[in-house]
């Protein structure tokens, strides 16, 4: 298992080639796009975020919005075909994309693949599905790195997380601490479990693994070096302490600094989508909370100019995940933010840029939280918003586990 770190580690260090046929993107995204996408409002939007390095793209912090999704998955498209951006960060667990790309340079990797690493927010939907089409093909080509940000572990969909992730780092440990802890991290994610209490009591052995792991990993750098297995581990070990409070905090950090991790193990400035919920994409949530800080705080700290923020909402509709009934949107006040986006406005969306939002000042609106109008100046927490006439939830066409054949034990 030392051998795939090391192999893997070789071809992380080369340069991504990145080719990009700017000639072909117009006929590209003319005979992909979806035709109720191509609108005035989204050629704006794309000449707003085209000259950018990163783009932040969220949604409803429920992930049941389906109109979003749909819109979600032609924007990749476009800024990948027209913008040249060839990167794609998910709100996803790291550790399944790690191995997807070790999957994709062997010529072992599948579209199954990718989508159980995207994880069942996304990937249990039908207007996901050709968003793992076409990134598993551009990832296939090298045009395109695909990437997870979250450090949370053992998802519904993981494969490599829940069978071989727990022997590749318990490897870097000396018998009987090895076994020992081989067994907590496999029965962790797995939840093999009885009640709650076993996992308080394992907590703490789980703890004293991960801190084991690194201290292996440090020992044994030749065989990780560009840090594949270190930033696993470190990761790992920081899902451990959400339990200890301060979860969302600790989460976005720990999102940054993968993010950075990322940046630093492709080539130079690379041209990155961010996919997640607003937020995590929002510049600025001190007006919730004063000590909140969000993936998108650090980047824009980072980079400023150079990134940009984008927030959806609606004036109506429904969301929600089946089998849940949807929750139907209240009826936007005449003041809000998206009754005024829509005045006199006869088109199904409304891309409001940033000196738009600037000018409507304090508004309340729904860009964080579907069930929850919020009042801001959302100017200051994103950089440009996308108004739907009418959101629905998605199509769930399959259930949250894997698509690909779990590895026998």
């Amino acid at each position: 298992m030392i051998a795939a770190f090391h192999n893997f580690a070789k071809r992380v260090a080369q340069p991504l080639a990145v080719t990009m046929i700017i000639a072909s993107s117009t006929v590209f995204a003319a005979s992909q796009a979806d035709p109720q996408h191509r609108t005035p409002e989204l050629d704006r939007l794309l000449a707003d975020v085209c000259k950018k390095q990163t783009v932040l793209i969220g949604e409803d912090s429920h992930h049941g919005s389906g109109a979003t999704l749909s819109l979600k998955v032609d924007l990749v498209r476009r800024l990948i075909e027209n913008c040249a951006f060839n990167a794609v960060y998910f709100e996803s667990s790291i550790y399944d994309f790690i191995d997807l790309e070790r999957r994709i340079h062997q010529g072992s990797a599948s579209p199954d693949m990718l989508a159980d690493a995207i994880g069942g927010l996304w990937s249990v939907t039908s207007e996901a599905d050709p968003l793992v089409t076409y990134l598993y093909a551009k990832a296939k080509s090298d045009q395109v790195f695909l990437a997870g940000l979250d450090l949370q572990f053992g998802s519904a969909t993981s494969v490599y997380s829940r069978t071989r992730f727990p022997h590749e780092l318990a490897h870097f440990l000396d018998d009987p601490l090895r076994k020992e802890c081989e067994f907590e991290i496999n029965r962790l994610g797995n939840w093999g479990y009885d009640d709650d209490q076993q996992y308080l009591d394992a907590r703490g052995r789980l703890g004293e693994c991960a801190i084991a792991i690194e201290k292996g990993i440090a020992a044994q750098d030749q065989s990780d070096p560009v840090g594949t297995a270190a930033i696993m581990a470190k990761n790992f070990r920081g899902h451990l302490a959400l339990s200890s409070g301060d979860s969302l905090n600790k989460r976005d950090k720990a999102m940054y600094e993968n993010f950075l991790w990322h940046r630093s193990h492709r080539p130079d400035r690379n041209k990155i989508i961010i996919w997640c919920a607003t937020v995590h994409a929002a510049k600025d949530l001190s007006f919730l909370d004063s000590d909140r800080r969000s993936l998108g705080s650090y980047i824009h700290a980072l980079q400023k100019d150079e990134a940009i923020a984008l927030g959806f909402t609606a004036l109506a509709g429904s969301y929600g995940r089946t089998p849940s009934a949807p929750n139907q949107l209240t009826p936007a006040a005449a003041d809000s933010l998206e009754s005024r986006a829509f005045s006199g406005v006869h088109d199904d969306l409304v891309y409001l840029d940033p000196k738009q939002l600037e000018s409507f000042g304090v508004s309340t609106a729904r860009p964080l939280d579907y069930a929850k109008p919020t009042r801001a100046q959302w100017s200051e927490v994103v950089d440009g918003l996308v108004a739907l006439r009418e959101e629905h939830p998605p199509h769930i066409v399959r259930s949250a586990r894997p698509r690909q054949a779990m590895p026998e034990p």
